[in-house]
């Protein structure tokens, strides 16, 4: 072998190798994303689960305060008519 063939077959190994490793960081790379990938689909899928979750909270509270806002109002209710009630028997008995 002479000088310039040993420089070519060095060339050649060398950009080889760069070839290897470019290919070897691809792949990881690649794999990476995948990964990432998946965590991000996994991520959307508990998000909308949440969401879902909490306009179902969201309903319940609104029910139960419109079922509160009726107690109160009943209660109110109940509370004037024995204080009319008290009132009369008050009078009646004067």
């Amino acid at each position: 072998m002479d000088g310039s063939t040993a420089i070519s077959l060095n060339v050649i190994i060398s950009v080889f190798g760069g070839v290897l490793g470019a290919v070897g960081a691809y792949v990881k790379l690649k794999s990476s994303m995948d990964v990432n990938k998946v965590k991000i689909h996994n991520l959307e899928d508990e998000s909308k689960a949440c969401h879902v979750r909490i306009d179902s909270l969201k309903e319940t509270v609104n029910r139960n305060r419109e079922h509160a806002d009726q107690i109160n109002t009943d209660l109110k209710q109940f509370m004037n008519d024995m204080k009319v009630e008290i009132i009369r028997e008050i009078h009646a008995n004067k």
